[in-house]
């Protein structure tokens, strides 16, 4: 699968309003991100990794990245290979 077909399947997953398009994909942005930010700082804190949990943020940011990216308009394809391009241009490390 391709960034474009799954950004069509999760079209089909859309369950939010009209109304309510950018937004609720941005907040569950930043509910996946939390979420993964969460177990990794509970593995700091000497908690077993929970890869599983992870994934499932991980899969949650995708999702809501696509679901975004569709309410606006944007290709997928567009953005990661823009997003690479930035990348291997950079030179210095961080």
């Amino acid at each position: 699968m391709n960034f474009e077909e799954y950004r069509a399947r999760v079209k089909g997953t859309l369950l939010y309003l009209q109304e309510d398009e950018i937004i609720y994909p941005v907040l569950g942005l930043a509910d996946g991100a939390g979420l993964v930010t969460g177990k990794i700082k509970h593995w700091l804190q000497g908690e077993e990794l929970d890869r599983v949990e992870i994934a499932r943020g991980l899969g949650d940011v995708l999702w809501n990245v696509a679901a975004l990216a569709s309410d606006l308009g944007i290709s997928l394809d567009d953005i990661a290979e823009k997003n690479l391009q930035e990348v291997e241009s950079d030179s210095e490390p961080f």
